[in-house]
């Protein structure tokens, strides 16, 4: 049992993202709009700054700790959701192809993904390290090539 858990460098990322998008938004908002009152003005950047601490301190959170991977014999066991939690079981004989997208600052912000298609299915993994996301994809493509060749050997006899 190999089991995957999102990485904390992702979540710190997307806190620094959540505070950037709130300083480019009050920048905007402070710079642009001169028509309003200030009292609407400071209105809407409360309104926004809460609406990024209640996105930081519940959902973010929520998801980093309940997404899980975890690969069993021959089943492969995705969890997680931002809003719902969501349980995903696929065989690995099902599965057409792994993907790993690895983006270009992944190894420091843990902003990495896997993508497993299947047969009428896709699970969807964000936030791996990248050392986990490519264990993943050897993982399932090992298993896969360990069917096939049985599968072969099957026929052969």
């Amino acid at each position: 049992m190999k089991k995957f858990l999102p990485a904390k460098r992702a979540m710190l990322t997307l806190y620094l993202l959540m505070a950037v998008i709130g300083l480019f938004l009050n920048a905007i908002l402070y710079r642009y709009v001169t028509m309003a009152p200030d009292y609407v003005i400071t209105i809407i950047s409360q309104a926004v700054w809460g609406l990024i601490l209640l996105v930081s301190i519940f959902v973010i959170p929520h998801y980093f700790l309940r997404a899980k991977l975890v690969i069993v014999g021959d089943e492969i066991t995705a969890a997680g959701g931002y809003f719902t939690y969501r349980t995903d079981h696929m065989r690995i004989g099902a599965v057409k192809s792994v993907s790993v997208i690895i983006t270009p600052l992944g190894t420091f912000t843990g902003l990495n993904f896997v993508v497993i298609n299947a047969l009428g299915a896709r699970a969807f993994m964000s936030f791996y390290k990248k050392k986990d996301a490519e264990a993943i994809a050897d993982i399932i493509n090992k298993r896969i090539r360990e069917m096939a060749k049985d599968t072969n050997s099957e026929e052969k006899k």
